[in-house]
C-alpha cells in the first residue's frame, strides 16, 4: 500500500518537474532552435 502511495508521489513528482523544466526552457527559443535538427 505505501510503495504504491510512494510511485505515485514518485511519479506526480517527475512529471512536475518535467513541466517545470519545459516551462524554464521555454523562453530559450534560440538554443531550441539551435540543438533541433
Amino acid at each position: 500500500m505505501f510503495v504504491a502511495i510512494r510511485v505515485m508521489i514518485l511519479i506526480a513528482s517527475a512529471y512536475a518537474g518535467s513541466a517545470v523544466a519545459e516551462m524554464q526552457f521555454a523562453p530559450l527559443p534560440s538554443l531550441a532552435a539551435s540543438s533541433a535538427p
